[in-house]
């Protein structure tokens, strides 16, 4: 396959581990689309913008959940109940997000089809990137830099 041309996207976040589909990827986000990169640059799924119903994320300690849509399906919100790890130090926390889809938009990704894209970080993990939007610096732990860049919103 051809590396993917990155000279559009509006932001680049590297190294993002995914539940489903299972593995680490480098993750574009252009002004229509979201691209997850295998090694090598090489596009491994893209995800229209358009076809993303909700975007939910809920860290598996302290229950904090973050929304762009108001509302959030019951079956999506198992998936995120993960209990947390018995080793797992006290302020390295595991925030899930959730990228639903909407039902007649399902991603093919091999033989599968994905009706929901689900990204895994730690608090302790860094990312550095630019704001979609504005262009601006985005620096610091992995779940709220992911946040800024999905333009989400902390739930009050």
């Amino acid at each position: 396959m051809a590396e993917a041309d990155l000279s559009a996207a509006k932001c680049l976040l590297r190294g993002v581990s995914c539940v489903s589909p299972r593995g680490k990827y480098d993750v574009a986000v252009f002004e229509d689309r979201l691209t997850l990169l295998a090694k090598g640059n090489v596009p491994a799924l893209t995800l229209p913008l358009d076809a993303v119903e909700h975007i939910l994320a809920r860290c598996c300690v302290c229950a904090a959940r973050y929304t762009r849509v108001a509302s959030d399906c019951g079956s999506c919100s198992q998936l995120l109940e993960k209990p947390p790890d018995a080793g797992a130090k006290a302020s390295t926390r595991t925030v899930y997000f959730m990228l639903s889809l909407l039902p007649d938009r399902v991603a093919e990704f091999g033989k599968q089809k994905l009706g929901v894209l689900l990204l895994s970080c730690t608090t302790a993990e860094s990312l550095s990137t630019t704001h979609p939007s504005t262009g601006a610096p985005l620096a610091g732990p992995a779940p709220e830099v992911l946040a800024q860049a999905f333009g989400c919103v902390r739930a009050v």
